[in-house]
């Protein structure tokens, strides 16, 4: 054994369930599979079926939009490096059962495009969703009931009887696993996407650096981004917004026929949403803008107000993959980047409507990694360095459109390990400068009301 390796504690702990009621094969039965193998023969052993990552991919014949297959890419690309999925198998699952069939084109999708650079990889994330999911919604998954077979290889096929017929035998589907239906409604995959997941936009999507702001955020090249030109939001450092704490939640306490205040992720999902209100606008327009406003651009090509950067504008559909300006783009006047931000009247209001849209993009990703549901929902209190605030949908938002909902993600993930106090813990070296330009955002923009009164 490898000293460095894994312990017989460890593995006896991480393992040992799987193999509770097995019995190990003696030295000759060993030799005798082998053997039996090399002639072409079965062996008495049992051994796992194909990968249910080969299955899963050939069975992704759904079309997925454009965004989720952009979300999808990105996050087939951060993971296939990653030693741990971490929590982005138990996001897509949810994906899976909160929007039935479309949930699962989506995550089929991913698989494919994990499982073509790194089968291994795309093997291990379909067997990690498949074992979340119950039998109906697996089967669904996986194509069969046939696929799916938990029981550990290397155990004597007499002592390794499969699975209740009760509970692999494929039933008819619920009606939330039927084309076309869901329990929710349906989220694209972040990321960047299932729907962290409705939840999955994938948990640990690829970061998305693209979408730094002009406070030392860094693209995917790693430069440095220059400081925004005049204040690049820093003369908000000081700004003392006044406490909107609670307006995103109607007062049920004085009037005993009010209806409970809906949860975050319950306002997020309605499809009739008002819209971002002024305020926060404003407030997202100093921070980012800073004294140039709607001309501001920084040397990485993030523009106007909002700071749109690449990958907002391609989400947007105003840039293609290579950068360029698509037809709609042109359809809306812009004919160049600088045309944008040339400060008339019209591209102003363009810029207020392109934030807007985002805005929107954000929320989808943020429900597909399961943000609301996890974290905006309970709105935890952040000890941050510069001072105490509540996590609310304003700051996640603020947050993503930051470093993008991918490391927004990440910095959740973290302060919720340490107790969502960042005063007396240091950040990881590696993410420090991200992790503090996003706690910096969502300190300044969590009381800021971000969707009007009502509709809510």
């Amino acid at each position: 054994m490898d000293p460095g390796g894994e312990t017989v504690t460890r593995l006896r702990h991480d393992i040992g369930e799987d193999f509770a009621s097995h019995s190990a094969p003696d030295h000759r039965t060993v030799i005798d599979h082998h053997e039996r193998l090399a002639r072409g023969e079965e062996g008495p052993l049992f051994t796992r079926p194909k990968s249910l990552g080969e299955i899963v991919a050939k069975n992704a014949t759904e079309t997925v939009d454009h965004d989720t297959e952009r979300s999808n890419r990105q996050a087939a690309r951060y993971l296939h490096d990653r030693e741990d999925l971490g929590d982005h198998p138990r996001f897509a699952a949810e994906a899976i059962k909160q929007a039935g069939a479309k949930g699962i084109g989506e995550v089929r999708d991913l698989v494919a495009k994990l499982f073509q650079n790194n089968p291994e990889r795309g093997d291990r994330y379909a067997y990690d969703v498949a074992k979340q999911l119950d039998p109906e919604q697996r089967d669904a998954f996986l194509g069969s009931a046939e696929a799916w077979d938990d029981r550990p290889f290397g155990v004597p096929k007499d002592n390794a009887p499969p699975a209740k017929k009760e509970e692999t035998e494929s039933k008819e589907q619920p009606p939330e696993l039927q084309a076309g239906k869901g329990t929710a409604d349906p989220v694209p995959l972040d990321p960047a996407q299932p729907a962290d997941p409705t939840p999955f936009q994938a948990a640990n999507a690829e970061p998305q650096a693209d979408l730094a702001d002009s406070d030392g955020g860094r693209g995917d090249s790693g430069q440095d981004e220059d400081e925004q030109n005049g204040n690049g939001g820093d003369d908000t450092k000081e700004t003392h917004l006044a406490s909107a704490e609670g307006q995103n939640k109607p007062d049920s306490s004085t009037n005993p026929d009010s209806k409970p205040a809906k949860k975050p992720s319950e306002l997020a999902n309605e499809k009739d949403r008002p819209n971002v209100t002024g305020r926060y606008k404003e407030t997202v327009g100093k921070v980012e803008g800073g004294s140039q406003g709607y001309k501001a651009i920084n040397k990485r090509g993030c523009l106007g107000l909002y700071q749109l950067c690449k990958d907002a504008l391609e989400a947007l559909k105003l840039k293609d993959e290579n950068g360029q300006l698509t037809q709609k783009a042109r359809d809306l006047g812009i004919s160049d980047d600088k045309s944008l931000i040339d400060g008339s009247e019209k591209m102003n209001k363009l810029q207020d409507e392109l934030f807007e849209a985002y805005s929107r993009v954000l929320e989808s990703e943020a429900k597909g990694k399961g943000l609301y549901v996890k974290y905006v929902d309970k709105s935890p209190t952040i000890v941050g360095a510069n001072g105490t605030f509540k996590l609310t949908e304003a700051a996640l938002i603020a947050g993503g459109h930051r470093w993008g909902m991918g490391m927004t993600s990440r910095y959740l993930r973290h302060m919720e390990k340490v107790g969502w106090n960042s005063k007396n813990t240091p950040f990881p070296d590696e993410y420090a400068e991200a992790f503090e330009a996003i706690e910096k955002r969502m300190q300044l923009l969590h009381d800021v009301e971000y969707r009007a009164p009502e509709a809510k």
